[in-house]
């Protein structure tokens, strides 16, 4: 797809996304000020529920279809030193690949497994090459 292309699907996404339900939100937060913990005691988790909640319009949602998605990519900041060199993200996913991260036991815990996708990572960077979905995010990344 052309820029074009690609804003006008962004476009016609973002139409199709329904408002959060208002109601299905009071109803979550209600619950959760009813559950035996202090009020607010789960920060935002409490806040990621209700928000799904919306979402899905329902005030408890049924989460059994669940995903862990890993995203991994060095930009332009890399080179300038404002986060870790890019040597560290082939290595850091060589490790999500391993199921040596943190992630890989969050998603363990939740009973799924984990999904890999490089977004604008080197070929050739020593991570193998059928293990990642390698797709464009956008038109600042590499084609």
């Amino acid at each position: 797809m052309g820029d074009a292309d690609d804003a006008a699907w962004l476009a016609a996404l973002i139409a199709a996304v329904a408002p959060p339900d208002a109601a299905a939100m009071v109803s979550a937060r209600a619950r959760q000020d009813q559950l035996t913990k202090p009020t607010g005691s789960l920060s935002c988790l409490e806040d990621v529920v209700i928000q799904l909640a919306g979402a899905t319009g329902q005030p408890l949602p049924d989460v059994t279809r669940k995903a862990v998605i890993t995203l991994a990519g060095d930009h332009g900041v890399t080179a300038e030193g404002v986060r870790a060199p890019p040597a560290v993200t082939p290595q850091m996913v060589i490790n999500f690949l391993r199921g040596g991260a943190a992630i890989n036991a969050l998603a363990g815990w939740a009973g799924e497994g984990t999904r890999y996708a490089s977004a604008q990572r080197p070929r050739g960077d020593g991570v193998p090459g059928d293990t990642r979905l390698a797709r464009r995010v956008g038109r600042w990344s590499a084609r």
